[in-house]
Parts: structure tokens; C-alpha cells; sequence
């Protein structure tokens, strides 16, 4: 793996990580609201 991204990797690495991790987040912020209404 490496660890030092040139400039141009860093934000198509940060939108993929973005795009994968949004439905979790959007998961968790729904299931988060949920429970604290009950």
C-alpha cells in the first residue's frame, strides 16, 4: 500500500472513500434517529 499520494490521487481517493462510505453514514445518522424517538 502507499502511503505518500501525489496531488492529483488524494481527491479521486477522498471522493471514492466518499462515495462508498455515504450510504453507511446516511445508514447509521437513520437508524441513529430512530432509536432515539422510540
Amino acid at each position: 500500500m502507499r502511503i505518500f499520494f501525489r496531488d492529483e490521487i488524494v481527491p479521486e481517493k477522498a471522493l471514492e472513500l466518499l462515495k462508498h462510505s455515504l450510504p453507511a453514514v446516511l445508514h447509521f445518522v437513520k437508524h441513529t434517529i430512530l432509536v432515539g424517538l422510540i
